[in-house]
């Protein structure tokens, strides 16, 4: 245990991880009909889990805190972490429990998507079951509120060791006790349209920064993202990417990303961009993990795209 301890890792992500199975169809199958699926896929999946994977893809060195049952998926999502090179000696296994399992269908013409969640049966981490350790020897925790108690025991840690602390924040209910303890809140557009009250994404996240974040994006898909701390506020222009095979993923792929981005010294603008290019590219593949790109794949995009920006550092 004492040489698990002393690893550094540059993130450690903790929420909800899944076994997806994705499967592309001609249109969403009403009840009481069959369709062919012309393409399909089995990944890993959940926010935090994808994010920490991504992180992992472009040249973190990540590690993940969820829970798993000693089934088939969960044996498939510890599996598929260690193809992306994600440190899982500090999951949970239950004995005699279900993993998440989501069947994710894809509508081949407009990239809708409907899911089937099935019945998980493993409990969720204790705090008690965190490694203490490992939350204060990361540069960058990273939780999605899917896993609450132990989310809100491990930023308390994270606050006091002086590790930032990142949220996904998918939708805003539920998550009064763990948005104080944020540095970095990357919600998505179901967050802001439950919050927004007629302000513009723009306003509503200056009026978030009062919660306690230092920076707050809003990932609003095609139309980029709202950015604000309490220096700097702007929009980042989502990137044109074609062929747009999957959009499954790409908000979690962008936590990721954004992670890697402020690891290599970006502000939030630059941190931003980067990120959206990271999950603008992802939409090549079928799957949130496929198609995330390398280091190198991006920062040869970028400089492509904006290369007054990115000449040859990328800063």
């Amino acid at each position: 245990m004492a040489a698990e301890t002393r690893v550094r890792y540059d993130v450690v992500g903790l929420g909800l991880c899944t076994h997806d199975y994705l499967a592309v169809v001609p249109h969403i199958p009403q009840f009481e009909s069959s369709v062919g699926m012309s393409d399909s896929s089995q990944q890993g999946g959940g926010p935090a889990a994808t994010a920490t994977v991504a992180a992992s893809r472009l040249g973190a060195q990540a590690a993940f805190v969820g829970v798993v049952g000693d089934d088939a998926s969960g044996d498939f999502i510890l599996d598929d972490f260690a193809r992306f090179g994600v440190d899982t000696r500090h999951m949970v296994v239950r004995p005699g429990a279900t993993s998440s399992f989501v069947v994710c269908l894809v509508e081949e013409s407009s990239g809708d998507r409907a899911f089937v969640i099935g019945n998980k049966t493993a409990a969720p981490v204790a705090p008690e079951e965190l490694n203490l350790d490992v939350i204060r020897n990361t540069k960058y925790l990273h939780v999605d509120g899917n896993e609450m108690q132990a989310s809100v025991a491990a930023a308390k840690v994270a606050r006091q060791a002086g590790v930032p602390v990142v949220m996904d924040a998918t939708g805003a209910r539920g998550m009064g006790e763990l948005l104080p303890l944020v540095d970095i809140l990357i919600t998505s557009r179901f967050f802001y349209e439950e919050v927004a009250q007629g302000r513009s994404p723009l306003e509503v996240a200056k009026s978030l920064l009062e919660i306690g974040p230092k920076e707050v994006i809003i990932t609003l898909a095609e139309q980029g993202c709202a950015c604000a701390s309490r220096e700097v506020s702007g929009m980042v222009p989502a990137f044109a990417v074609s062929p747009v095979v999957d959009t499954t993923g790409c908000g979690d792929v962008f936590h990721g990303a954004y992670i890697v981005g402020k690891l290599h010294g970006f502000g939030m603008m630059a941190a931003a961009q980067f990120a959206s290019a990271v999950a603008g590219l992802k939409v090549r593949k079928l799957g949130g993990r496929a198609g995330i790109p390398t280091l190198a794949e991006t920062m040869a995009f970028l400089q492509q795209q904006c290369p007054q920006q990115w000449r040859s550092t990328g800063s």
